[in-house]
């Protein structure tokens, strides 16, 4: 089964959803790059649409447990709304004597620099076969799970991910989404994605709004993204307005991410370095 809160086609240059609104693009966009508050709302009301499914997954008593995207160190931002959809789910256990839901990991070992979004399906099904998924049987065998991605676009990652579930011995998977290119339109338009990414978020101007207006959760995403960030200028003058803290938080990320990651980002590690360097000493 596979549930979305919104699902939309393009419609001249809107995105349309089913209600005949535009999708706001601008929030989606400020989510997928670490905007907290937009990930609760979404997660809370993806809960609250599983919750009210006549299958009534949640209510059954039955052992769910909840994967968002494959990661390896930094998650996507999909993590963020298995976390709210976890604390609504086990509010409703608690009540109804249920056992709790859980939170499983699909892993990745490899991180590519490539962003997986401005490409088309031939691109997207190697980038997968070479990312080095894999799906722990004990976390999964046996339970309901409940596959929390951002966006179903082509529908690749979600097969890649229901095959490994399901080889690892989950039970059933319900696939979870907060925008749904519906129609076949993502497979036809892929380029879509990167378009709802970056409708807010297109400089690290903008980004720097979304680290400071919001409940802000560093993801994989935004780490690729200031550390590619082609104009070392202005990369600079981002770190510069950050904190140790947040900058140590990026440090770290992309050493926990492994040393094939960070060879592709040698020059902007450099002025990370400088820019903690030089925030120590302030």
């Amino acid at each position: 089964m596979r549930l979305s809160l919104h699902r939309v086609k393009p419609v001249d240059d809107r995105l349309v959803t089913e209600t005949g609104a535009d999708f706001d693009e601008l929030s989606y966009s400020r989510f997928k790059h670490g905007g907290g508050t937009q990930a609760e709302r979404y997660g809370r009301q993806l809960a609250s649409v599983l919750l009210a499914t006549p299958a009534g997954i949640a209510g059954r008593g039955e052992p769910i447990v909840i994967a968002s995207a494959p990661y390896k160190y930094l998650p996507t931002a999909s993590h963020e709304l298995a976390l709210q959809i976890l604390r609504v789910l086990n509010t409703v256990s608690v009540e109804s004597g249920h056992p709790p839901a859980e939170i499983g990991k699909l892993s990745m070992s490899r991180v590519d620099r490539d962003n997986y979004a401005e490409h088309g399906v031939s691109r997207r099904r190697e980038l997968l076969g070479k990312a080095g998924l894999t799906a722990d049987a004990v976390a999964f065998a046996g339970r309901h799970v409940l596959l929390v991605d951002d966006a179903r676009i082509t529908g690749l990652a979600e097969e890649t991910a229901t095959d490994l579930l399901m080889a690892a011995g989950a039970r059933t998977v319900t696939a979870l989404y907060v925008l749904e290119i519906a129609d076949g339109w993502g497979a036809r338009r892929p380029d879509l994605e990167h378009r709802v990414n970056h409708a807010f978020v297109r400089n690290l101007t903008s980004l720097l709004e979304v680290y400071r207006s919001e409940r802000f959760v560093l993801n994989i995403r935004t780490l690729k993204y200031v550390l590619g960030w082609p104009d070392h200028g202005e990369l600079t003058a981002f770190f510069g307005r950050l904190t140790h803290a947040e900058l140590n938080a990026i440090h770290e990320a992309a050493l926990h991410t492994g040393p094939q990651f960070r060879r592709h980002y040698t020059e902007g590690l450099k002025r990370l370095r400088a820019a903690l360097e030089q925030a120590a000493h302030a």
